[in-house]
């Protein structure tokens, strides 16, 4: 990477950092300062970058909201398929003869470079904003986007949250085109493997960009916090594994 390149990299970075400060209540004046570097790295690691986003396939189950990990079940025997002796193929829907205990909702799969994992949209908890996000996802705008932040919230090493539908995973990274911004619609606990809506601290300001709970920010990103932060999703299968 040239000079200029990692210049303009590092305004980048220092912008980003800036922005999220003014965003979370909970950082420190001046925490900016010490994510630069991180943002910095993390806008060229090739293992974040989020490749696309594919609509996935509607299921049949409904149960409370949290991170599911339960594996498919077999709903009905497989039909057998008479293929010829020349080689022919058969096809099965296993969607007809496979259930995903406790999921009924729109499923999002998100491809990136460490590989897949399925996220299941709550509109009955937050409308507008699943609406939303499958808007973009059609849109194709967060094609070849970025995990572009990584925080932690409660003062640990590890980060609480990672957040991404912001940026453009190119050199240097463009912001993702918005739609209106949406208004709150926070009905649901930011527990660990839901994901929610990134804003400002205007209440009303959710566009692009979203974040995962990787741990339970129940209170850090409640109702005490500015009126709390959106859910409209969650991670189900062994995507928080």
């Amino acid at each position: 990477m040239s000079g200029r390149e990692r210049a303009r990299v590092r305004r980048v970075a220092t912008g980003v950092a800036r922005r999220d400060e003014a965003r979370f209540s909970g950082w420190p004046k001046g925490t900016w300062r010490r994510k630069v570097g991180l943002y910095e790295a993390m806008l060229f690691n090739p293992r974040l970058i989020v490749r696309a986003f594919v609509v996935a396939v509607l299921l049949n189950l409904v149960v409370p909201v949290f991170a599911q990990t339960a594996v498919p079940t077999l709903s009905s025997p497989l039909p057998a398929v008479a293929l010829a002796a020349s080689g022919g193929t058969g096809t099965v829907d296993l969607g007809a003869h496979f259930t995903l205990p406790g999921v009924s909702r729109p499923l999002m799969r998100f491809d990136t470079s460490l590989g897949a994992f399925v996220v299941e949209l709550l509109p009955d908890v937050a409308p507008r904003h699943a609406e939303n996000f499958a808007a973009y996802v059609q849109a194709g705008r967060y094609t070849n986007t970025m995990i572009h932040r990584a925080a932690s919230l409660d003062g640990g090493t590890a980060p609480s949250i990672v957040q991404g539908g912001g940026y453009s995973a190119t050199v240097p990274p463009n912001p993702v085109a918005k739609f209106s911004p949406i208004p709150l619609e926070y009905n649901r606990a930011n527990s660990r493997g839901t994901l929610a809506a990134a804003r400002t601290a205007d209440i009303n300001s959710a566009t692009s960009e979203w974040y995962f709970n990787i741990k339970d920010n129940t209170t850090g990103l409640g109702p005490s916090n500015g009126g709390g932060y959106t859910v409209f999703g969650r991670v189900i299968g062994t995507g928080m594994v």
